[in-house]
């Protein structure tokens, strides 16, 4: 496995208004697992690279026009993806990749998608695959993030919405996910529990989990 890196910049009316970024793990080994993690994140790529090099380019464009014609400073667009492996073993290997988009405003937005790959198929684990020994384990990671969202609002170390826990529940998919040593990371999107400062509220689940099920 080695990196992917994909870099533009775009101008209009002569002044840089948008600059990419794109990397991401590429997988050039010949073997059937690989090509097809491959073909998910070169996907990836041109599905980015064609909204970007489209409707943001051409809003970015727009945000240059209004500045010039209210004759204020208009700051360059950027949007840039990061990635890291959060664990690897040699049956699994597990990838956070994070989409971010810097409009000239306070903060970026950011997105975030992840994967663990099953190394002998090249074929991703479902959340069910990894909470396999949990009983009810739906039920249990519910349960479970109903304590972890209470106990940081209780703590006031979070900007969660005073209803993150229902939003929590209403939101919650098995695709978004990854491992860290050992452990299963949740996380949901930006906005989606909190605001901005946020960012990516990610949840770790406990060993065991089923500990903290009731039924």
């Amino acid at each position: 496995m080695t990196k992917f890196v994909w870099e533009r910049t775009f101008t209009h009316l002569e002044e840089p208004v948008l600059e990419l970024s794109i990397q991401r793990p590429r997988f050039s080994d010949r073997s059937r697992p690989a090509r097809r993690m491959e073909r998910y994140y070169a996907h990836m790529t041109q599905v980015l690279q064609s909204y970007w090099t489209g409707a943001l380019f051409a809003q970015a464009c727009r945000a240059l026009e209004e500045a010039r014609a209210a004759s204020r400073p208009f700051r360059v667009w950027r949007a840039w993806t990061s990635w890291r492996i959060t664990e690897e073993t040699p049956e699994h290997l597990s990838v956070c990749l994070d989409i971010w988009e810097d409009r000239g405003g306070v903060r970026p937005l950011a997105a975030r998608t992840a994967a663990v790959w099953n190394l002998r198929t090249g074929l991703p684990l479902r959340l069910s695959d990894c909470l396999s020994a949990v009983p009810h384990w739906r039920h249990a990671v519910l349960r479970e993030l109903d304590a972890q969202i209470a106990q940081r609002l209780d703590s006031g170390t979070s900007l969660f919405f005073p209803d993150a826990a229902r939003r929590a529940r209403a939101g919650f998919t098995p695709e978004r996910f990854y491992l860290k040593q050992g452990r299963v990371i949740l996380f949901f999107p930006m906005l989606a529990l909190g605001s901005a400062a946020e960012e990516i509220p990610v949840f770790e689940l406990p060993e065991p989990l089923s500990q903290n099920a009731e039924e």
